[in-house]
This record gives structure tokens, C-alpha cells and sequence, in this order.
């Protein structure tokens, strides 16, 4: 846990090379991760997780897959529901680039957490290596896709935005 706390340091940073958008996403995933206000859980789960990767990739760095995966993972657009004349239409909306990370990194952990593994560990471990994998059942693909299908079947609703 004591490593967890070297994250804020400069000369660790530079001396494991992580770059900013890979610490972005590390905080973004755990301010995502918090229940009930407890931080320390979050990061103790992450840094565990990262200590898993660097155990299971013996010679990648576990923040760059961890930033492959959530570039991997990224949301273009969502489906907003729009109510016109009495009737609820499925309007996709396409995102801004900083939307495009906050949604999808929010996604991401919803996905996560709906697996059927024990821990929170295991669960992001597995997912993580199943997007790495490029398996096409990954939770946080098969959501995806449903998003996008979904943003086709009612792309004639754009005109009501």
C-alpha cells in the first residue's frame, strides 16, 4: 500500500516512464471505483490489479496495457431519450473527447462490476485481459456494440436534437 502512495511522486514517474494520460486514467478509475467515500479501497484495488498485470505480462509495463484497454474501450457517442408528441425516441448523441473518457470510464466499471467473479480484483484482472485478448466477450464490448446497434436503429431521431 506504501508503493500506492509513490503515484504523487515526480521521480517515480519519470522513472517508470508513465505518462500523464495513463496517471489521468489511473485517478479517473479510481474516483470511478469509490463506494461509500473510501479512496484507499479504490487505489489498494487498482494497484493491486497493476501488481497482477505486471505478474501476468512479465515485460510490458501494467499502465500501458491498462491505457490500451481504456483506449480500446472508448465511447463515441450515448443514447439520450427524448420525448416528443408522446412518444420516446432513442436519440444518439454524439460526445465530446474529454465526455468521450469520463462516459466510457464510467461504463467501463459499471461493466466491470456486473461480472460473476468474487473480488473487484479478479473481476477488473479478467476483464482487463479479455479486452487485451480481443475477446468478443468482454462485458465492456458487448455493451459497446449494443450502444452502437442501438445508435443505428434510431439514427433518424438526430434531427430532433
Amino acid at each position: 500500500m506504501k508503493e500506492a502512495l509513490k503515484f504523487n511522486n515526480t521521480k517515480y514517474l519519470k522513472k517508470k516512464n508513465i505518462s500523464t494520460r495513463q496517471l489521468y486514467f489511473f485517478y479517473k478509475l479510481t474516483n470511478n471505483l469509490i463506494i461509500n467515500g473510501k479512496k484507499d479501497v479504490a487505489i489498494h484495488i487498482l494497484y493491486s490489479v497493476l501488481l497482477k498485470l505486471q505478474d501476468y505480462f512479465k515485460n510490458q509495463d501494467p499502465f500501458f496495457i491498462l491505457d490500451r484497454v481504456i483506449r480500446c474501450s472508448i465511447i463515441v457517442l450515448k443514447i439520450k431519450k427524448k420525448r416528443i408528441a408522446g412518444r420516446v425516441h432513442h436519440v444518439p448523441l454524439f460526445l465530446q473527447r474529454v465526455n468521450q473518457i469520463n462516459y466510457s470510464l464510467k461504463s467501463f466499471i459499471d461493466c466491470i462490476r456486473l461480472r460473476s467473479e468474487k473480488t473487484m480484483v479478479l473481476k477488473l484482472f479478467t476483464e482487463i485481459i479479455a479486452i487485451n485478448n480481443k475477446d468478443l466477450n468482454a462485458v465492456v464490448w458487448r455493451k459497446k456494440k449494443l450502444l452502437y446497434t442501438q445508435a443505428l436503429a434510431n439514427k433518424f431521431f438526430v434531427k430532433y436534437l
